[in-house]
C-alpha cells in the first residue's frame, strides 16, 4: 500500500458486501495518516491581556435576555429535581441568596409554569462555606 509518499505491507482482508475499503490503525500509522499527538501545545500569549473585557466578571449580558419558545414546545426537564439535605439547607440557601443579590447572576422567581429552571448542584468546602453551581444544558 501506499499514500502521500509513504509505504508499507499489510495483510488485506475480503469482506463480501463491503462498499467501502477500511484500514486498520498500523496501516494508517504506516501510511503517516493518523499521528499520535502525546501533549498539547502551549501558547506564550495570554488571552486575558488580549482581551480584558471578556475574560472579567460574570460574563452577563447588558440587558435582560427573554427566551421565547414557540407555542407547541414542550419543555422537557433533563433530570428529576433533588431535595437539599436537611444539615445543607441553611448553607444553600445562603449562598443563593448571595447569589441574587450579584444583581444579574441569579433571579428568584415564583412562577413555575412555562420557566426553565436547571438543577443546582451544591459542593462544602473546608472552610464550611459551600458552592452552589448548575450545569447547563
Amino acid at each position: 500500500m501506499a499514500a502521500k509518499g509513504h509505504t508499507t505491507s499489510q495483510y488485506i482482508y475480503i469482506v463480501a458486501g463491503l462498499n467501502h475499503t477500511l484500514l486498520d490503525r498500523p496501516a494508517l500509522i504506516a501510511l503517516k495518516l493518523v499521528e499520535r499527538v502525546d501533549a498539547v501545545m502551549e501558547t506564550e500569549e495570554d488571552f486575558r491581556a488580549d482581551y480584558p473585557d471578556v475574560f472579567q466578571g460574570l460574563g452577563k449580558l447588558k440587558e435582560p435576555y427573554h427566551i421565547v419558545l414557540d407555542q407547541g414546545a414542550t419543555l422537557v426537564a433533563l433530570s428529576a429535581p433533588r431535595r437539599v439535605r436537611l444539615p445543607l439547607k441553611e448553607a444553600v440557601q445562603e449562598e443563593l441568596t448571595r447569589m441574587e443579590d450579584m444583581q444579574g447572576f441569579l433571579r428568584s422567581s415564583s412562577q413555575q409554569n412555562g420557566v426553565l429552571v436547571w438543577p443546582l448542584s451544591r459542593n462544602q468546602e473546608r472552610n464550611h462555606r459551600g458552592s452552589v453551581w448548575t450545569s447547563l444544558p
